[in-house]
């Protein structure tokens, strides 16, 4: 669980300011042209390219996704895909900081093994 909230952090992080937040693609340089969220030149991302661009790090890509899709769905009734596509940079924001809240609530509340 905790690569899991390393990877929504890495990736909300990724998009604290939002000249580096996209939308209709995963990625885009600094030309504006859609690139693949892992890609080198990569400058912009959209709430999911971020996951995808963060857990190269991790094992926790589908975790993450998961989590932030699920909790897109409980807020907005859709994907986060769609959510940062249609609603744009702060509602996306808003399922992140979820998303980290609960999940270190969550981590707080387990028992040690």
């Amino acid at each position: 669980m905790t690569d899991t909230l390393d990877v929504l952090k890495a990736a909300y992080h990724l998009l604290d300011d939002k000249k580096h937040w996209t939308q209709w693609t995963a990625a885009r340089d600094t030309r504006g042209v859609p690139v693949k969220a892992t890609s080198k030149t990569a400058v912009e991302w959209c709430a999911a390219g971020a996951i995808e661009a963060k857990a190269e790090l991790f094992q926790s890509r589908n975790d993450a996704w998961d989590r932030l899709d699920k909790l897109s769905f409980a807020m907005y009734g859709r994907d986060i895909s769609w959510v940062n596509d249609e609603l744009g940079y702060r509602q996306a924001r808003a399922v992140y900081r979820r998303a980290i809240r609960e999940l270190e609530t969550s981590l707080v509340q387990e028992p040690p093994q």
